[in-house]
């Protein structure tokens, strides 16, 4: 190894500065702009997002004191913004609106809810919506809306309520088959009770 001067060694960091020093510098800026723009970024962020929680609570507590129409504006707001909160508000409007008997505005809310990417606000919606669909005598609807939701959350709902509406239907062995699938995610004395019921008249049928 051989021993180098002080000045042979500033003159060696001479022509490396000259010769990559540029680079450094480049690379340097670069990354403390790409520093700042990510803290500006977070910054901006987490102002869109406390924006969207108050927004978000504005509305629930008009909803709660069920003032829809104070609900809108909020609503408008985060409908616009999109994402996750947006659907959580549209979920929210749409049992509003289904209460305050505006159809079209309850299934366009519950359509933006069920093309949430969270899955839960989406099965929360189509749940919602297969409720809606039963109540409103719109059975068929209902019957494929809760096929969407076999593997989900609301399995053993969408499961009793399929049997419910098959029975209503008169297609007892498949309302019989969906009420043992629901008592098999779920047990419950409902279920049972309805499994009996429905087993007693597939009895008395078959005689």
């Amino acid at each position: 190894m051989t021993d180098r001067t002080d000045e042979e060694t500033l003159e060696l960091i001479r022509e490396w500065l000259q010769q990559y020093g540029l680079t450094i510098i480049v690379g340097l800026v670069l990354g403390l702009g790409m520093v700042g723009g990510y803290r500006y970024w977070q910054g901006k962020e987490a102002e869109k997002i406390a924006n969207e929680s108050t927004q978000l609570d504005t509305l629930l507590q008009a909803l709660e004191k069920n003032d829809l129409q104070a609900a809108t504006a909020p609503y408008d707001t985060l409908r616009q913004a999109g994402g996750d909160v947006g659907a959580l508000a549209a979920l929210n409007m749409a049992s509003a609106y289904q209460k305050a008997g505006k159809k079209e505005d309850a299934q366009t809310a519950l359509n933006l809810a069920i093309a949430s990417q969270d899955k839960l606000i989406a099965q929360s919606a189509r749940w919602q919506l297969a409720q809606y669909q039963h109540a409103n005598g719109d059975s068929d609807a209902a019957l494929q809306t809760l096929a969407a939701l076999q593997d989900s959350a609301y399995a053993a709902q969408a499961a009793a309520l399929q049997g419910l509406i098959l029975e209503k239907q008169d297609k007892l062995p498949e309302a019989l088959q969906a009420w043992q699938h629901s008592q098999q995610l779920a047990p419950s004395s409902g279920s049972a009770a309805a499994i009996n019921a429905l087993q007693a008249r597939l009895a008395v049928k078959e005689n």
